[in-house]
């Protein structure tokens, strides 16, 4: 597999073209945050990237950090944001409270 580092600038930069006129780029921001999700998550990753007319920015929230960058890696795929949301004693409810505040930044560079 290819990561996204090997095909710098050619996943960014490739127009979409549908019967020779260019259409606008549809983009796709994933938030992974456990193992299993990466683990479901890397082949919707892998054709996003292959999919023309497609950005897609890979956001992860450190909820699991090791488990799930340890799968990352072994997909070959890179987070373009890191949410790093992970302290000690949090709810449920915190997590998902804090995943909401932080993302946005990372939407807002799609």
């Amino acid at each position: 597999m290819m990561t996204r580092a090997a095909k710098a600038g050619s996943w960014w930069t490739r127009p979409a073209v549908l019967g020779g006129n260019l259409l606008p780029r549809l983009k796709v921001l994933s938030v992974i945050g456990t193992r299993p999700e990466a683990i479901n998550m890397a082949p919707i990753l892998e054709a996003l990237e292959r999919r023309d007319g497609v950005v897609g920015r890979l956001v992860v929230s450190a909820q699991h950090r090791e488990l799930a960058d340890d799968v990352l890696a072994l997909f070959g795929l890179r987070a373009d944001h890191d949410l790093d949301l992970m302290t000690g004693n949090q709810t449920p409810s915190q997590v998902a409270a804090a995943v909401i505040a932080r993302l946005e930044p990372a939407a807002s560079r799609t």
